[in-house]
């Protein structure tokens, strides 16, 4: 679904002009170009913005539901002693 989204919005930038060319002159063109770049410079960091936040909702809610109306039970809170230094491995240089 992504690639055919991707492929829409690269053909719709491209179709714009092209479709505007035939119908304006030389400058309406040229106004309809630059005013498409500045939807894809001021708009597109917005709605990639929209988009990670939407997935990111998604998938934390995905995730989260299973645990809707869960209990913690704490049996005891006692101090640890700080666990020892792991001794360092030799890397293999596979």
């Amino acid at each position: 679904m992504l690639k055919f989204g991707c492929l829409a919005v690269v053909v719709l930038i491209i179709a714009i002009p092209v479709v505007a060319g035939q119908f304006l002159p030389w400058w309406g063109t040229l106004l309809v170009i630059v005013g498409e770049a500045a939807v894809l410079i001021f708009g597109a960091p917005m709605l990639i913005k929209f988009g990670a936040k939407r997935f990111a909702m998604k998938l934390f809610g995905a995730k989260s539901g299973v645990l809707r109306g869960a209990e913690v039970v704490v049996h005891e809170v006692a101090e640890v002693p700080k666990p020892a230094e792991p001794a360092s491995r030799p890397v293999d240089d596979d």
